[in-house]
């Protein structure tokens, strides 16, 4: 017969052995648990590294469409005037902080560029070239409303074409300003705007816009009609330099 301190060092063992077992088994738990987590993790990063790639890839497509888009318009533009000459760029520098002033172009006295060339670009007159350099040059925009250059234009009309001076750009109706209108007939909105060649130094015809909205005065000479750009200007990827 076991005596009773026997008993009791037996249970003791018993409960020592069965903490261990059980403290085992917790590790063996924390360190499953631990590979799980860990396996979880490293695919969590796989995970958002092809995700990352993905939405690379998905720009990448996007700026392609864009700039694709961009270039039919240009081919549009020659196709529509085969008695003007062009210069093809594509846009080298456009900085955030000047984004509504100024872009740079890889084209430049090499290719043929010279200053105050009208730029087309999205379809519709963008901007005219400053400073050229033998590989690129400066495109001055027309969304630049500090430093405008006037251009000639003319707006149809059911009388006959109304003659004015592409003056400024409203930068809170994004629109361009024309005055110094040569008639005081009737302007109907959604009128096409394009450029003029009245005072005999600009290429004629280059879209400008539809009119948009016409300020009231008691003199229509005096009027000014603003006119909805046809060029998106958020987004330029290639334009055409117009040769006089």
């Amino acid at each position: 017969l076991f005596s009773i301190e026997k008993i009791i060092d037996l249970e003791k063992i018993d409960l020592i052995i069965n903490n261990y077992k059980y403290l085992n088994n917790e590790i063996h738990y924390n360190e499953f648990n631990n590979n799980l987590i860990l396996t979880a993790f490293n695919e969590n990063q796989e995970l958002k590294q092809s995700i990352a790639s993905l939405e690379n890839i998905s720009e990448d497509n996007e700026t392609l469409r864009l700039e694709n888009e961009s270039l039919r318009k240009d081919l549009g533009i020659v196709a529509s005037f085969p008695e003007k000459s062009f210069l093809s760029s594509f846009v080298l520098v456009r900085n955030p902080v000047s984004w509504t002033e100024q872009l740079i172009i890889d084209a430049g006295t090499e290719q043929g560029v010279v200053e105050n060339m009208l730029v087309v670009a999205n379809g519709g007159l963008a901007g005219i070239v400053t400073n050229v350099e033998s590989s690129s040059a400066n495109v001055k925009l027309l969304t630049n409303s500090d430093e405008f250059t006037k251009i000639p234009v003319k707006i149809s009309t059911q009388s006959g074409d109304i003659y004015g001076i592409l003056s400024g750009y409203d930068s809170d109706s994004n629109s361009f300003v024309v005055n110094q209108l040569n008639s005081m007939d009737e302007i109907k909105i959604d009128s096409n705007v394009v450029t003029s060649d009245l005072a005999g130094t600009t290429p004629a015809n280059i879209q400008v816009g539809k009119v948009k909205s016409i300020s009231s005065t008691s003199n229509n000479l005096n009027r000014e009609v603003f006119i909805e750009p046809t060029t998106d200007f958020s987004e330029i990827y290639s334009v055409l330099l117009v040769e006089e």
